[in-house]
């Protein structure tokens, strides 16, 4: 029987259930093993050691393949010895390491033509930089962990550079990986969707009374995800009615704390998230939303939305319905990755929205 180590740490761990059909762990105070059986006669035993060094090196050197290191300059957010010893041979490098080296940064190094975050420590809202300062278009790579993208990968696609995501990274990873361990099964393409759409927010956005809650919490059951509501997070938070906050402090003072709590939001994973019907108001909104999940309109028409409740500040009477109905629905449009009309039979509705998310993902 075959045995081959590897140490199995955080973000590979994530990925295991992907790799194979069944696997095991077992934590001790010295080693993490993690035993992933494949076709009933062998099995990996992985824990930790010097080999994740190696496979790390590889998949970066896999990133970058496509670039002549020897004329290019590279800059580093954080600091990785991985990297540092992939990048040794370009033109020039630095690393950014602390807010000192900033001053050496604009001084020096805005010529980049590769830019890299590696800090484990960063958010996925960090931007460690503005990356309009530099001189060139960079090859902008993000290693920070997260399902889709970070802000900064964000930032960068805004700016039309080119970039690469931490699921890239996992990509050339996987693949580094299949090799070391002589399997050829792996179909990597089907593990990062699996690992996608298992890890990924499934942002639901549409008009009041569109059905957010009542397809959120169906969605969450038939994608084994948590169903959310960001109007309860608030009034949980507040302590308060949301007509009570439109009272007291207005709809700017309403928009202030739903922008919190959109960003607190974009942090989690394997959630459905039924925003409010007016989060799509604002851009950072929907900016921070869309780094980790993918946005589904739920386009019910004008005349089936009701038109008058006292939950709903904004939704006082038919006109004031109409009005921001044609106000928000561009916008509805503009942001959406998934829209699905919900006039009709409602098991009929969820049914296409699930169908809808799954060919996202090729499953």
């Amino acid at each position: 029987m075959q045995t081959k180590h590897i140490e199995a740490n955080y973000p590979l761990l994530e990925w295991m259930p992907y790799l194979h059909t069944s696997f095991d762990t077992q934590e001790t105070n010295i080693h993490l093993y993690t035993t992933v059986h494949n076709n009933g006669n062998q099995y990996y035993d992985f824990v930790y050691g010097d080999q994740i060094y190696n496979l790390r090196k590889q998949a970066i050197t896999s990133l970058l393949s496509n670039y002549d290191l020897s004329q290019k300059k590279v800059v580093v957010f954080g600091y990785d010895p991985s990297i540092e010893e992939v990048i040794s041979h370009a033109n020039a490098y630095f690393f950014v390491e602390s807010s000192s080296d900033y001053i050496e940064l604009y001084a020096n190094h805005l010529n980049a033509d590769i830019v890299i975050n590696t800090s484990t420590m960063s958010s996925i809202t960090d931007v460690p930089v503005d990356l309009s300062l530099f001189m060139y278009c960079p090859l902008v790579i993000d290693l920070t962990v997260g399902p889709l993208q970070t802000m900064f990968i964000y930032r960068a696609k805004e700016l039309e550079m080119p970039t690469m995501s931490h699921i890239d990274y996992m990509r050339a990873y996987i693949t580094c990986l299949s090799q070391y361990l002589q399997i050829e099964t792996f179909d990597i393409d089907k593990i990062v969707n699996l690992y996608i759409l298992n890890t990924i927010n499934i942002v639901l956005i549409g008009m009041p009374s569109a059905g957010k809650t009542t397809i959120g919490q169906a969605l969450a059951s038939r994608f084994d995800k948590t169903f959310i509501d960001m109007d309860h997070v608030i009034e949980s938070k507040t302590q308060t009615t949301i007509p009570s906050i439109f009272t007291n402090s207005g709809e700017k003072g309403f928009r202030k704390i739903e922008q919190m709590v959109a960003n607190e939001m974009a942090q989690r994973q394997n959630t459905i998230i039924g925003t409010g019907g007016g989060t799509i108001k604002h851009k950072i909104n929907m900016d921070v939303l869309k780094l980790n999940g993918i946005v589904l309109f739920i386009d019910r028409d004008l005349e089936y939305l009701i038109t008058s409740d006292p939950n709903r500040p904004l939704s006082k009477n038919q006109e004031a319905v109409k009005t921001i109905y044609h106000e928000r629905y561009p916008l509805y449009t503009k942001y959406a990755d998934i829209q699905v009309k919900n006039n009709g039979n409602l098991e009929d509705t969820i049914q296409t929205m699930e169908q809808a998310i799954r060919k996202e993902f090729s499953l």
